[in-house]
Order: C-alpha cells, then sequence, then structure tokens
C-alpha cells in the first residue's frame, strides 16, 4: 500500500478476471483467440478457470460496496470494489467469488505468506481464500482452510497455500494436477533459467 497508494484489491481483481473470461468466452466454451484448435481436436470442453493468488488481507482505497447487495458486486458491470473495512472487503470477496462460480467458472485460490496469518475483521484471510474455492467435486462448492499447508494441499478443495515463494512452483503443479490429472512444466526459451 504505501509503494504504489492503490493497496490490495480483492474483490475487484476477482470481479476483472470473472469479466474477461466471461466476454470472451463463445458458445463452445473457448475463449476467443487463444485456441489453435488442439482442443477441438480432442473433443473436450474446456474448464473456465481463475487462479487467484494473493499473499495478505486486503487494504482497499475504493469504498463504494458496503453491503453484500451492492450494485458494484454484480459480474454485469465494471465498478471497481472495495471498503477500507477489512471485514467487509472480505465478505466482498467473498460474493464475487459465488457469483463467479455461480456463472460457471471454478475458481482456485492459493494463499501465501502473510495470507495464512492475516485477518480480515474477525477471520483469517486463509478461511475467506477457501471458501471462495470451488471444491473438486462442484464449481460451486466452498473449501475450508487447515493451518497446515501440506495437509491444506492434499484435500478436496481448490484451495492452496504455500509457506513461502520458494514452495509456489509445488503448489501451482497440485493446483493445475487437481483440473487435469496431471502437470508438466516447460522452459521457455529467454524466461527464467
Amino acid at each position: 500500500y504505501s509503494n504504489n497508494g492503490t493497496g490490495t484489491h480483492l474483490a475487484s481483481a476477482l470481479k476483472g478476471a470473472a469479466r474477461y473470461l466471461l466476454a470472451n468466452v463463445d458458445a463452445n466454451g473457448f475463449v476467443s483467440g487463444l485456441d489453435d484448435g488442439t482442443r477441438l481436436a480432442l473433443q473436450k470442453t474446456p474448464r473456465n478457470v481463475i487462479i487467484f493468488e494473493t499473499d495478505g488481507s486486503p487494504d482497499e482505497i475504493f469504498t463504494n460496496a458496503s453491503s453484500d447487495s451492492a450494485a458494484p458486486l454484480s459480474l454485469s458491470n465494471s465498478d471497481d470494489i472495495g471498503s477500507t473495512d477489512d471485514s467487509r472487503a472480505c465478505s466482498n470477496f467473498a460474493k464475487v467469488a459465488a457469483n463467479a462460480k455461480a456463472a460457471g467458472i471454478t475458481i482456485i485460490t492459493i494463499g501465501f505468506g502473510g495470507a495464512n496469518t492475516s485477518k480480515c475483521g474477525d477471520q483469517y484471510v486463509r478461511n475467506v481464500l477457501a471458501g471462495a474455492a470451488s471444491t473438486q467435486a462442484s464449481v460451486t462448492g466452498s473449501g475450508s482452510a487447515n493451518t497446515d499447508c501440506d495437509a491444506e494441499n492434499s484435500d478436496d478443495d481448490l484451495y492452496y497455500c504455500a509457506k513461502s515463494t520458494l514452495d509456489l512452483s509445488s503448489v501451482f503443479t497440485a493446483a493445475m494436477g487437481q483440473l487435469t490429472g496431471g502437470t508438466k512444466f516447460m522452459a521457455i526459451d529467454g524466461f527464467g533459467d
């Protein structure tokens, strides 16, 4: 917050991702312009998925969503969402997640660093992230957080936690493996090691 003045807006970021996905998915479930024909050739219907990652609690500067029925929480408009009340900010995030899941979007949430220990109001951010996540059995399901990341990353919801940034690779592998049955990362020339 002190570095750039925009804070950490959980609900707005999730809403933006959901709106982008919903606006760009065609009748066959494909994101326009991203399909090279491979998925079509495999005869598989793609899953609409958002992977939401955060390292802390909301520190929001926008203040335009003060109730669960506030218009900015709807996916039908481009309004930013925010609340300087941390408890309301997490409630707004949960409401946007419920709206996205109701629209058929699978939500994977990943918390690392401060997200595992920070609170928003009287609840831990990890619990809010877990509740926003889909479950393996249901797009609209809600997960629950475990205080131990190793146990959390092997349960039946799509909430994952990393103790540090060093654990993110294995967390992403576990998360993507739940969607695809297995994951292989590839090196791209010119990026990373």
